[in-house]
């Protein structure tokens, strides 16, 4: 039976304010730039998988430690939701100093990322130059010395 009522809208509404709080202080940190904000992986990751995880986590978690069945290895049971909690926990201590931003920046006008134009700019900057290019930087070397 899942957790319904206030417990239920406290489980969803305040993931969803942490994860839009959380959004802004990665964006003003300089974590993450506008354009990765909007991309569709951020925002789906604020402000759906946040509050649906932690409802359907924390409805079992809270259902589970407070059953009331005398079950055999009861114990055991609890040990190993509180373990997993313990372990996402540490998870997202661990996380929260090492971060790396993976939301590509989403351009809104074309629907799509704007990693590829990221990895052509890359690509072009790693073509070898042309003769006249790198004769011109020869003799500008040359006159600066």
């Amino acid at each position: 039976m899942p957790v319904a009522g206030w417990p239920a809208v406290t489980m969803t509404v305040l993931p969803l304010m942490f994860g839009l709080c959380q959004g802004r202080w990665e964006m003003r940190a300089g974590l993450y730039t506008r354009a990765q904000m909007l991309s569709p992986t951020k925002i789906w990751h604020q402000i759906v998988v946040y509050p649906l995880l932690t409802y359907l986590v924390g409805s079992a978690l809270l259902r589970g430690v407070t059953s009331g069945d005398e079950i055999p290895l009861r114990w055991l049971a609890r040990a190993a939701m509180m373990g997993g909690l313990l372990f996402w926990a540490v998870a997202d201590a661990y996380d929260r100093r090492h971060p790396r931003p993976g939301h590509p920046p989403y351009d809104w006008r074309r629907l799509r990322s704007l990693a590829s134009m990221d990895a052509m700019v890359r690509a072009s900057a790693r073509q070898p130059c042309s003769r006249a290019s790198r004769e011109s930087s020869t003799k500008d070397a040359n006159i600066r010395s």
